[in-house]
């Protein structure tokens, strides 16, 4: 019984060569799924199955220019870029769009407020510069804007104790 890569590709290979469709033969040859090496940064998966990956030491290396229709996925290639290299590589981002704003805040706050963030409460500072960036509009009065904070922040009281365990 053939997988679902298999077919898809038998299904592939049919369009390709219309006229060997259906005869003996033409069956994919089964192969081992693509793997990552050490140091590659994982951006997903493929289609076909097996991880899609990008070599760290080439991306070092050389350049790269990420480019496709509108919905392809360049934003998100990006930043699954950004995430994964974060720390090991220089990144310099230009944005004219302003697509990655976000990121800029984040780590402006964490690096220049905070100082040392732990993974437990990440999520907490991850929800405070959410809300800073949502709720910055200058275009509103200081009073609406703390209105908003206090109705989001109400009822949700976490105390020192449970910040330390």
């Amino acid at each position: 019984m053939r997988s679902q890569a298999e077919e898809q590709l038998a299904k592939i290979m049919a369009k390709a060569h219309p006229e060997r469709a259906g005869k003996p033969g033409i069956a994919p040859v089964p192969r081992d799924l693509p793997k990552l090496r050490a140091g590659d940064i994982h951006l997903g998966e493929l289609d076909t199955g097996g991880p899609l990956g990008l070599s760290m030491q080439q991306l070092v290396a050389g350049r790269m220019l990420v480019q496709g229709a509108s919905g392809a996925g360049k934003s998100w290639t990006l930043r699954r870029l950004l995430e994964e290299t974060a720390g090991q590589i220089q990144q310099i981002v230009v944005d004219p769009e302003g697509e990655f704003r976000a990121f800029a805040v984040l780590k402006r706050g964490l690096i220049g407020v905070y100082h040392h963030t732990s993974k437990k409460h990440l999520g907490r500072y991850v929800d405070e510069f959410a809300f800073r960036l949502n709720e910055g509009n200058v275009n509103r009065h200081t009073m609406e804007r703390l209105d908003s904070f206090v109705t989001g922040v109400a009822g949700k009281r976490i105390t020192y104790k449970q910040l330390i365990h």
